[in-house]
């Protein structure tokens, strides 16, 4: 049987690698998480990219929305709130895998807005 995390992280690596589970170890925070309902994670990803309408759209996040549809801008508040039937560990996990993955850029901590390229560090960004 397994008798250590490193034996432990060596089965998550494992399984990690043929897909049955999603064990994202790469991440830079203090946690690290394993997907095992890859329909789940899906459905989180489809919450930010799927189009959104003003009608079912809070007024506050009007802005937010035409940035996202004119520029392919999105503001981390903006994403907080497509993800808001998600509590924070889970949001940010969602998030760290997107980065990873490359469908979207890190937020620039300056304006909360996501970086043009995950390259170019002045600019504001898009979802890639």
């Amino acid at each position: 049987g397994i008798t250590n995390k490193k034996e432990f992280d060596a089965l998550l690596r494992f399984l990690s690698n043929r897909a049955v589970v999603l064990y994202h170890f790469f991440v830079s925070s203090s946690h690290q998480g394993i997907v095992l309902d890859f329909q789940w994670l899906a459905t989180a990803f489809q919450k930010v990219f799927t189009a959104h309408t003003k009608d079912r759209t809070p007024p506050m996040y009007h802005n937010d929305l035409d940035k996202a549809e004119s520029q392919g801008i999105v503001t981390s508040a903006y994403v907080k709130y497509l993800l808001s039937e998600y509590d924070s560990p889970q949001q940010k996990t969602i998030l760290e895998i997107m980065i990873f993955y490359g469908l979207i850029c890190p937020w620039n901590a300056l304006d909360e807005t996501m970086l043009n390229s995950c390259t170019d560090t002045r600019e504001i960004g898009r979802a890639v």
